[in-house]
Protein backbone atom coordinates (compact mmCIF):
# COMPACT_ATOMS: atom_id res chain seq x y z
CA UNK A 1 0.00 0.00 0.00
CA UNK A 2 2.83 2.39 0.89
CA UNK A 3 4.59 1.67 -2.37
CA UNK A 4 1.45 2.50 -4.42
CA UNK A 5 1.03 5.80 -2.54
CA UNK A 6 4.66 6.75 -3.14
CA UNK A 7 4.37 5.89 -6.85
CA UNK A 8 1.20 7.98 -7.24
CA UNK A 9 2.84 10.98 -5.52
CA UNK A 10 5.90 10.54 -7.75
CA UNK A 11 3.68 10.33 -10.86
CA UNK A 12 1.80 13.48 -9.80
CA UNK A 13 5.05 15.40 -9.23
CA UNK A 14 6.39 14.24 -12.58
CA UNK A 15 3.19 15.34 -14.33
CA UNK A 16 3.18 18.71 -12.50
CA UNK A 17 6.79 19.40 -13.51
CA UNK A 18 5.87 18.94 -17.19
CA UNK A 19 3.42 21.89 -17.04
CA UNK A 20 4.49 24.76 -19.31
CA UNK A 21 6.23 27.70 -17.62
CA UNK A 22 3.74 30.21 -19.08
CA UNK A 23 0.00 29.87 -19.14
CA UNK A 24 -1.53 29.06 -22.53
CA UNK A 25 -3.16 31.98 -24.30
CA UNK A 26 -6.95 32.00 -24.04
CA UNK A 27 -9.12 31.90 -27.13
CA UNK A 28 -9.26 35.45 -28.45
CA UNK A 29 -11.40 37.28 -30.97
CA UNK A 30 -9.67 39.35 -33.64
CA UNK A 31 -11.35 41.79 -36.00
CA UNK A 32 -9.96 44.37 -38.40
CA UNK A 33 -11.45 47.55 -39.85
CA UNK A 34 -10.35 49.74 -42.77
CA UNK A 35 -12.18 52.95 -43.61
CA UNK A 36 -11.47 56.36 -45.11
CA UNK A 37 -10.13 58.71 -42.46
CA UNK A 38 -12.79 61.21 -43.56
CA UNK A 39 -15.26 59.02 -41.65
CA UNK A 40 -13.25 59.27 -38.40
CA UNK A 41 -14.60 61.20 -35.46
CA UNK A 42 -11.28 63.13 -35.36
CA UNK A 43 -11.12 64.05 -39.05
CA UNK A 44 -10.35 67.70 -38.30
CA UNK A 45 -7.07 66.59 -36.71
CA UNK A 46 -5.92 64.66 -39.81
CA UNK A 47 -3.36 66.30 -42.07
CA UNK A 48 -4.76 64.70 -45.22
CA UNK A 49 -8.36 63.68 -45.97
CA UNK A 50 -7.10 61.04 -48.46
CA UNK A 51 -5.81 58.60 -45.85
CA UNK A 52 -7.31 55.39 -44.51
CA UNK A 53 -7.64 54.48 -40.85
CA UNK A 54 -6.88 50.81 -40.19
CA UNK A 55 -7.61 49.25 -36.80
CA UNK A 56 -7.30 45.78 -35.31
CA UNK A 57 -9.13 44.82 -32.14
CA UNK A 58 -8.24 41.85 -29.97
CA UNK A 59 -11.07 40.81 -27.65
CA UNK A 60 -10.88 38.55 -24.63
CA UNK A 61 -13.87 36.55 -25.93
CA UNK A 62 -14.38 35.94 -29.67
CA UNK A 63 -17.15 37.97 -31.28
CA UNK A 64 -18.09 39.85 -28.14
CA UNK A 65 -16.95 43.45 -27.84
CA UNK A 66 -18.54 43.83 -24.40
CA UNK A 67 -15.86 41.65 -22.78
CA UNK A 68 -13.17 44.23 -23.19
CA UNK A 69 -10.57 45.04 -25.75
CA UNK A 70 -7.12 43.71 -24.88
CA UNK A 71 -5.39 45.63 -27.69
CA UNK A 72 -6.41 48.02 -30.44
CA UNK A 73 -3.44 48.96 -32.64
CA UNK A 74 -4.26 51.65 -35.22
CA UNK A 75 -2.52 52.83 -38.39
CA UNK A 76 -3.27 55.73 -40.74
CA UNK A 77 -2.14 54.98 -44.30
CA UNK A 78 -2.00 56.63 -47.69
CA UNK A 79 -2.77 54.45 -50.73
CA UNK A 80 0.18 52.44 -52.05
CA UNK A 81 1.90 52.10 -48.67
CA UNK A 82 2.43 49.37 -46.08
CA UNK A 83 3.04 49.88 -42.35
CA UNK A 84 3.39 47.86 -39.16
CA UNK A 85 2.71 48.69 -35.51
CA UNK A 86 3.23 46.56 -32.39
CA UNK A 87 1.27 46.91 -29.16
CA UNK A 88 1.70 45.09 -25.83
CA UNK A 89 -1.37 43.28 -24.45
CA UNK A 90 -1.19 41.38 -21.15
CA UNK A 91 1.66 38.87 -21.60
CA UNK A 92 1.78 38.89 -25.41
CA UNK A 93 2.48 41.32 -28.25
CA UNK A 94 0.06 42.24 -31.04
CA UNK A 95 1.70 43.11 -34.37
CA UNK A 96 -0.61 44.71 -36.94
CA UNK A 97 0.49 45.11 -40.57
CA UNK A 98 -1.55 46.72 -43.34
CA UNK A 99 -0.75 47.04 -47.06
CA UNK A 100 -3.08 49.33 -49.04
CA UNK A 101 -3.12 49.21 -52.85
CA UNK A 102 -2.29 52.28 -54.92
CA UNK A 103 -5.73 52.16 -56.59
CA UNK A 104 -7.50 51.93 -53.18
CA UNK A 105 -9.35 48.81 -54.34
CA UNK A 106 -7.90 46.23 -51.94
CA UNK A 107 -5.89 45.85 -48.75
CA UNK A 108 -4.19 43.07 -46.83
CA UNK A 109 -4.07 42.95 -43.04
CA UNK A 110 -1.99 40.66 -40.84
CA UNK A 111 -2.56 40.41 -37.09
CA UNK A 112 0.01 38.34 -35.21
CA UNK A 113 -0.02 37.51 -31.51
CA UNK A 114 3.40 36.55 -30.16
CA UNK A 115 4.91 35.69 -26.79
CA UNK A 116 8.70 35.59 -26.38
CA UNK A 117 9.15 35.44 -30.15
CA UNK A 118 6.76 32.48 -30.57
CA UNK A 119 3.68 33.02 -32.77
CA UNK A 120 0.55 32.12 -30.81
CA UNK A 121 -2.06 33.17 -33.35
CA UNK A 122 -1.97 34.71 -36.83
CA UNK A 123 -4.82 36.12 -38.91
CA UNK A 124 -4.37 37.24 -42.53
CA UNK A 125 -7.22 39.05 -44.30
CA UNK A 126 -7.52 40.23 -47.91
CA UNK A 127 -10.17 42.92 -48.22
CA UNK A 128 -11.74 44.34 -51.37
CA UNK A 129 -12.44 48.06 -50.87
CA UNK A 130 -15.45 49.75 -52.45
CA UNK A 131 -16.84 53.28 -52.38
CA UNK A 132 -19.62 53.67 -49.84
CA UNK A 133 -23.02 54.66 -51.17
CA UNK A 134 -24.00 58.23 -50.43
CA UNK A 135 -20.48 59.49 -49.82
CA UNK A 136 -18.96 61.99 -52.25
CA UNK A 137 -15.89 60.70 -54.12
CA UNK A 138 -12.79 62.79 -53.54
CA UNK A 139 -9.59 62.37 -55.49
CA UNK A 140 -6.26 63.97 -54.54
Amino acid sequence: MKRAAILSVFAFLLFASMRPATDPIPVLGIETEIKPSSLDEYMLLRASPFTYTCRARVYSVPGSSRYGILASPTLVLVPGKSETVTQKAKDFDVTFTVALSEKKDHAQTVVELTRNGEVLQRQVSNVMLTASAGLPKREP
